[in-house]
C-alpha cells in the first residue's frame, strides 16, 4: 500500500472550487434519484433545469433554460455553507444546523424541516437514509466558531423527522464522503480517516492518514478524489486501504513523494 507524504502547503482556489461550487449534481428531477456527485462543500448545484445557489444568506434558484439564465427567487437561510442533493431533497448545511427542502417543484422548494445541532461549521452527505453531518471548529481559519469537533450521524428516511442516531468525536473535522466500504473524513492538518459505519451505533475508526492534508472529497465508481493543502489526488478506495492513482500538485511543479507502507 501507498501513503502520501506532505508536500509544500498550498490551498489556491481552483481546487476549492474543483470540488466545491464548480462540481454538478444529477442531470434531472424527471425519473433520476437526484443524488449529488459534487464535493460535500458545494455551494452551487444544478438540478434539472434549475441550479442552486448559496450567496451569503440566500439560497438563489435560477433557471438554465432561459436565455440568458434567470433568478427565479431568492430564499433567505441562516448561516448556509453548504449543499448537498440526495433522492430528491436539498441539504443545507448551516452553522446552526441543517435546512432540509422538497424539490418536487425545484423551481420552489418547499422546507420538510431543519435538524438543528450546536453551532459550528457542517457540511453535509447523505447516504440512502443516513445523514452524516460534520461539526468543526477551533483549528482553521475556515471556521472561527466554538462548537464540538464531530461526526452526527442522523436518520434522514423521514426528511420532515430528521433523527440523531449517535455522535462521533473527532478532531477537526470537514469535508466528507461515502465509499461503498467507508466514511472518509478530512480532518485538514490531522489527515484523511476512514471510519467504519455499517453500525451507525458502534462507528470506529478503521485507519488514518496523516500525511493527506485533505479538506474535500468526491466519490465515484471505486475512486476517491481529494483535494488537499498540495493539490487534487485520486485513490483508489475498493477497501479500507487507499492507493494513490494520481496527483496534481498545485504551486511549485514538485513530484508528490510516496513510499510503501508497512
Amino acid at each position: 500500500m501507498k501513503k502520501l507524504k506532505a508536500l509544500r502547503p498550498f490551498i489556491p482556489l481552483c481546487t476549492a472550487l474543483f470540488l466545491g461550487a464548480c462540481t454538478g449534481a444529477s442531470e434531472s428531477p424527471n425519473g433520476s434519484a437526484g443524488q449529488s456527485n459534487a464535493g460535500s462543500t458545494a455551494t452551487m448545484l444544478p438540478y434539472g433545469n434549475v441550479a442552486y445557489v448559496l450567496d451569503n444568506n440566500l439560497l438563489k434558484i435560477i433557471d438554465l433554460e432561459a436565455v440568458p439564465p434567470v433568478l427565479e427567487q431568492a430564499i433567505s437561510l441562516d448561516a448556509p455553507e453548504t449543499l448537498y442533493i440526495s433522492n430528491d431533497y436539498l441539504y443545507i448545511g448551516g452553522e446552526n444546523g441543517v435546512d432540509i427542502f422538497n424539490l418536487e417543484d425545484p423551481v420552489n422548494p418547499v422546507k420538510a424541516s431543519t435538524y438543528e445541532h450546536m453551532r459550528a461549521c457542517d457540511p453535509i452527505i447523505v447516504d440512502d437514509d443516513i445523514g452524516y453531518v460534520t461539526l468543526r471548529s477551533g483549528f482553521s481559519d475556515r471556521c472561527r466558531l466554538a462548537g464540538p469537533n464531530r461526526l452526527e450521524i442522523v436518520d434522514m428516511s423521514d426528511p420532515e423527522l430528521p433523527e440523531l442516531i449517535n455522535t462521533f468525536t473527532m478532531t477537526n473535522p470537514y469535508g466528507l464522503a461515502k465509499t461503498d466500504t467507508h466514511l472518509a473524513v478530512c480532518e485538514e492538518a490531522f489527515g484523511l480517516t476512514l471510519l467504519n459505519v455499517d453500525d451507525p451505533l458502534a462507528v470506529s475508526e478503521t485507519v488514518s492518514y496523516s500525511d493527506i492534508n485533505c479538506f474535500d472529497l468526491i466519490y465515484n465508481d471505486g475512486v476517491l478524489i481529494a483535494t488537499a493543502s498540495d493539490g487534487i489526488y485520486q485513490f483508489s478506495a475498493t477497501s479500507q486501504f487507499l492507493e494513490l492513482l494520481s496527483a496534481i500538485p498545485v504551486g511549485d511543479a514538485v513530484e508528490p513523494a510516496i513510499e510503501e507502507m508497512n
